[in-house]
């Protein structure tokens, strides 16, 4: 009994070799994510701008809530999450 379930085993943990093709019209579908991935980036650096220039106008005007902080730290957290992104996929994949 135990040599049948040993070779069920070994049946089942053999490597499965996926070599994934892209689609027809794949390398346009490419660049779109490309173009995504730049537009994500600039917006990314203009959050950045933005929270840098509210943190000089609240030291400035001195009044009211501070709500640099917070963008500042939402831009820096969705560009680690943007940057991760990527290689979170292909570890997924198994690439």
């Amino acid at each position: 009994m135990f040599y049948t379930l040993s070779a069920h085993a070994m049946v089942l943990a053999q490597e499965i070799d996926v070599n994934p093709t892209p689609p027809p019209g794949g390398d346009r579908i490419l660049e779109l994510v490309n173009i995504l991935g730049w537009i994500a980036m600039v917006a990314g650096v203009a959050a950045l701008l933005w929270g840098g220039a509210m943190f000089g106008w609240e030291k400035w005007s001195s009044h009211g809530e501070a709500q640099a902080p917070r963008r500042v730290i939402a831009a820096i957290v969705g560009g680690v999450i943007g940057s991760v992104a990527g290689p979170l996929m292909a570890f997924a994949v198994g690439n």
